[in-house]
């Protein structure tokens, strides 16, 4: 078919009238848009946005003329050999007025949004132009003040990186130079026009009686959205700068919090000092005695700020001062509660010194939906999830959120607990090919006992005893004597569970031998190998020191039981129930199911386990179906159920 042919075919189905009914109407809808912007309050580039919109359809507004209008099968006016000339052409130029289509729309789409966004982040991203504070109290001798807090301000988004300031002079400087060569320039345009600042800060005071009041607020670029207006400080008309210290305080603790408003804990700001020493706090997570340092601080600088309230109870708790978390909890003020997520994170401490494990789970989750990336509330889930819970199902995907590649682990704890946990859960999914892939890379960077756990547990699954003698000979070159001899314990618990008995016997005797003082490890090793005199006498050695540790507790009411010295198990067992009080968690309910375990009695072990999970003991790496004395107990349904205690009921 030749050009002109087309033309007149295109004629004959009225495909150019239909064309010029959709570039009118389009032109209609633009003028009409346009009109409407500022009534409307749409924003500016809505037109721009709907050119787009019609030169994208108009490829799309040719092809469905061509199906539903154009083309009728059976013509008898035009043959189909004719149609299907004409068809092909129609869509060759569908396809080439398609292309320029979109090419238009991308040019009209990278001028009026790329360039937008380069400007917002080269021009308006960084900048914060403050303008001149009024004067409202009605003296002249006070207008010094508004220039000083203006600078003061200034000062403190300098000197601490928050953003590049635009003063007022140099707004008033600008305004003026424009006034002089043009129309009148309005402060509005100079700010929007000129400087285009990410955040625009304005204020004002006055007097009432001897008190002077200083209010202030955030504006957005435009102007267009007060984002804060902070409560009105006071302080006496002769103390000006305390005023305007305590409000720079203010403003730089929003500047600093107020990137991502759903991470923020509290509405109001704190003051910067207080917020930079929280963050002085975080960054020496690994020293506590700084850490608790550094928090109090914190607080005392901005008692309002609560993050770091809710962080000093947290490090009590995980220090075991579970009293004194109770009770720095509970002055935390109520007000906090109306904040969801304040309310969420003391909603988590509260069921945490309950041992509501399930609560604790859900609050830690909820913290992780909106913070997943953030290292410690990441590594947290997971050992939630894993130790309090029993679901390691769970672990895998959390972990996986944040890399873990060339990260120093001797420089991270919570990368630690991360490597842990997740070996545990490979482990307990009964994969301990899995955590040798991730832990035995690990065994020549770090040198502690924790990660190597998880490790000699999945040797000692897959039965790879060779591998397992070889890092626990390196090990006894790297590790000091005190942490081998607790590696050397557990694996050979860990080994008796599992019923490989020689191994076990070995490395209970290694214990034993490598002892150079009587501890509670040597105890241990003694009763696993059936010396009970022995033990004992350990037993009475340290007795001064350990008469308030259930554990210790235990073994002396277990080989007093083997030594048949009835008074001494009675006494014990008097001695260890006396040990329950709050905040108990379950420890002692734990001890007695270990005794009756060892003593055959299966049932009162049973029961002793359940009071015990059901007031909030954690499933650690060494208790429950890790522990040796329930070796033969796992399989019971009843056991089944408390390893599940904490799970969704079906």
């Amino acid at each position: 078919m030749t050009f002109n042919q087309f033309i007149k075919e295109c004629r004959t189905h009225e495909v150019f009238k239909r064309i010029s009914i959709y570039v009118v109407s389009s032109w209609v809808l633009i003028q009409v848009l346009a009109v409407l912007i500022d009534p409307m309050g749409l924003p500016k580039k809505s037109v721009s946005v709907l050119l787009i919109l019609l030169l994208i359809g108009f490829p799309i507004y040719l092809f469905l003329l061509w199906k539903y209008d154009i083309i009728k099968p059976d013509n008898p006016d035009h043959p189909q050999e004719q149609e299907a000339a004409f068809s092909k052409r129609y869509h060759w130029s569908t396809g080439v007025i398609g292309l320029i289509c979109l090419s238009l729309a991308g040019y009209v789409f990278q001028a009026n949004f790329f360039k937008s966004l380069a400007l917002a982040s080269l021009e308006s991203s960084e900048k914060i132009a403050i303008l001149k504070f009024g004067n409202n109290t009605g003296r002249a001798d006070l207008d010094l003040v508004g220039k000083m807090a203006a600078d003061w301000i200034a000062h403190g988004i300098t000197e601490n990186k928050l953003g590049q300031v635009v003063s007022p002079e140099v707004v008033s400087d600008y305004k003026q130079i424009l006034q002089n060569n043009a129309s009148v320039v309005s402060l509005d345009g100079v700010l929007k026009d000129y400087f285009k600042p990410a955040r625009i800060i304005s204020g004002n005071y006055f007097l009432k009686g001897d008190q002077l009041l200083f209010q202030a607020s955030v504006l957005d670029g435009d102007m267009a959205e007060t984002l804060i207006a902070f409560a009105p400080i006071k302080c006496d008309d002769e103390e000006a700068l305390e005023c305007i210290e305590a409000l720079k305080q203010r403003i730089l603790g929003f500047l600093a919090t107020n990137e991502n408003t759903l991470l923020n804990l509290q509405e109001e700001p704190p003051k910067y000092e207080a917020f930079q020493l929280l963050l002085d706090a975080k960054n020496n997570y690994d020293d506590q005695e700084l850490y608790a340092e550094l928090l109090n601080r914190s607080i005392a600088a901005d008692p309002t700020f609560f993050e770091p309230q809710v962080l000093r109870v947290g490090n009590y708790y995980e220090q075991g001062q579970f009293k004194q978390a109770d009770s720095l909890l509970k002055a935390i003020p109520l007000r906090y509660r109306n904040n969801k997520r304040q309310s969420n994170l003391l909603f988590l401490y509260e069921s945490l010194l309950k041992g509501k494990n399930d609560d604790v789970y859900q609050a830690v989750r909820n913290e992780y939906e909106i913070t997943p990336f953030d290292l410690p509330t990441n590594s947290s889930t997971m050992v939630v999830a894993m130790q309090y819970v029993n679901r390691p199902e769970d672990v895998e995907p959390i972990y996986k959120e944040l890399p873990q590649k060339d990260i120093l682990l001797e420089r991270c704890v919570e990368c630690k607990n991360r490597y842990y946990i997740m070996g545990m859960a490979y482990n307990a999914l009964d994969k301990p090919e899995k955590t040798i892939a991730l832990l035995a890379p690990l065994m020549s960077e770090v040198n502690t006992s924790m990660l190597r756990k998880p490790l000699v547990m999945a040797y000692l699954q897959s039965k790879q005893a060779e591998t397992l003698e070889t890092l626990l000979n390196q090990d006894q070159l790297r590790m000091d004597r005190v942490e081998y001899r607790d590696l050397l314990l557990f694996t050979a618990q860990q080994a008796q569970r599992l019923n490989q008995q020689p191994l076990a016997l070995r490395l209970y005797e290694q214990v034993v031998n490598l002892g150079e003082k009587e501890d509670l490890q040597l105890v241990k090793a003694q009763y696993a190998l059936n010396a009970f005199a022995k033990a004992n006498e350990v037993l009475d050695a340290i007795a001064i020191d350990h008469e308030q540790d259930s554990e210790w507790l235990l073994y002396w009411a277990l080989i007093a039981s083997k030594l048949k010295e009835d008074v001494q198990v009675t006494e014990c067992l008097k001695a260890l129930n006396a040990l329950r009080g709050p905040y108990q968690f379950g420890e002692i309910d734990y001890r007695l199911a270990q005794y009756e375990a060892a003593l055959g009695n299966g049932t009162r072990a049973m029961d002793y386990l359940q009071k015990a999970i059901a007031q909030g003991d954690q499933y650690t790496i060494d208790r429950y179906n890790k522990d040796p004395f329930f070796a033969t107990l796992t399989l019971s349904p009843q056991f089944f159920k408390i390893m599940n205690y904490w799970k969704p009921k079906p």
